[in-house]
């Protein structure tokens, strides 16, 4: 068969090949520090240190040639948010969602075989901690979402190898817009 073009995916609004490369300084990581210890015998955690993280809408400049962008952000800006841990040395983080009614994108109608999906907020959340090794309500299924105004206490035993994880929204439906 003969190559097809993509799609179009609509109106062009910039080419960012006319934007100057390197000129912004790279934002390295925000490391946070624990708002104190904290036990939860329901999710098997003790005496461990525990982070509020405020997931949020945005403002900020991608590149000095463009406007202001809104985005969505763990934390308190467009940086990534750090937690620097050891091996075995675990920690809590309550996940709290504070995003507006509205998704910053139009979502695709429900599927079919999506269960248990009617009336459910437009800006869920739940965050999946990609490599952890997690007991199973702090994993971040995509069906364990949460809308706006509500809050998940997750317990990270860090029980894995040292090595660098990283966390996104895994909520059903629309974890890939988040």
């Amino acid at each position: 068969q003969p190559h097809q073009p993509a799609a179009p995916h609509g109106p062009r609004t910039m080419d960012a090949t006319k934007l100057t490369p390197f000129v912004d300084a790279l934002q390295l990581p925000e490391k946070l520090s624990p708002v104190g210890l904290r036990s939860d015998a329901r999710l098997g955690a003790v005496n461990v240190p525990s982070y509020s993280i405020h997931v949020r809408e945005v403002q900020a400049r991608l590149h000095r040639d463009l406007p202001l962008t809104r985005l969505w952000s763990y934390g308190s800006g467009s940086a990534p948010v750090l937690f620097e841990a050891r091996s075995h040395q675990g920690l809590m983080i309550d996940w709290i969602n504070e995003l507006p009614p509205k998704h910053l994108f139009n979502l695709d109608p429900p599927r079919a075989d999506t269960k248990g999906m009617e009336g459910a907020p437009e800006t869920r959340i739940v965050t999946h901690v990609h490599g952890a090794h997690v007991p199973a309500v702090s994993d971040g299924y995509p069906d364990d979402w949460y809308g706006p105004g509500k809050h998940r206490l997750s317990f990270y035993p860090n029980q894995q190898d040292a090595t660098a994880l990283w966390a996104h929204d895994h909520a059903m439906s629309v974890g890939r817009l988040n």
